[in-house]
């Protein structure tokens, strides 16, 4: 199979044209090639939603759904993750470690098949995870994040969200940027926040 070399050049133009470009480039955006490129881009920084609004919400929506029978362990062991009929296309998300490169991060295959063709590249699996778990915290308490899933820094991104008086107990907030994070009231017992940023 392929591996798809990405450029910002070629993701802002493939967005763009998701949204208002020509036929051929509307073709060439919801082409499986495109379709790789924007999850390349989604899983590498955890941002370029607002760029195609509607593929965001559907790849959400699939993957969310996905990983609420798939946990980080059994995804590293080999479980699969698929997401099909984005755009007419069927996604398939991978990582196996290899023993011998145990000490190595993991990295995340993306294969995207349409017609009999399929096309993959591949991630960061620590970065493909974080935008997963924010995925999952969205989801589960109704957050509202305008911004990048991810922060700079690549903590998972709750700057300024409103948490306030909700039932967090047990919850694993590990990694995140929290700062300006509204938790008054709520059930903070038993959450993990280490190398939370919480100022």
């Amino acid at each position: 199979m392929p591996i798809t070399n990405t450029s910002p050049e070629n993701i802002l133009k493939y967005l763009h044209a998701a949204g208002t470009g020509t036929k051929e480039a509307m073709k060439n955006s919801t082409s499986p090639r495109g379709i790789l490129e924007w999850l390349v881009n989604f899983f590498t920084c955890g941002g370029v939603r607002r760029s195609n609004e509607r593929c965001f919400q559907e790849v959400v929506e699939k993957l969310t759904s996905a990983l609420s029978h798939v946990n980080k362990d059994a995804f590293y062991r080999g479980t699969k993750i698929f997401m099909e009929d984005i755009n007419g296309c069927t996604t398939c998300l991978s990582c196996v470690t290899v023993p011998e490169y145990e000490n190595k991060a993991p990295m995340v295959t993306i294969e995207v098949s349409k017609d009999g063709k399929t096309i993959a590249s591949e991630v960061d699996g620590d970065t493909f995870w974080n935008v997963c778990q924010m995925l999952k915290l969205i989801r589960k308490y109704n957050i509202q994040q305008e911004d990048s899933l991810l922060t700079e820094e690549g903590k998972l991104n709750l700057r300024g969200v409103y948490l306030a008086y909700k039932d967090l107990q047990d919850e694993n907030f590990e990694n995140i940027d929290a700062s300006s994070t509204d938790f008054y009231g709520s059930n903070l017992s038993g959450v993990n926040f280490s190398g939370a940023n919480l100022h």
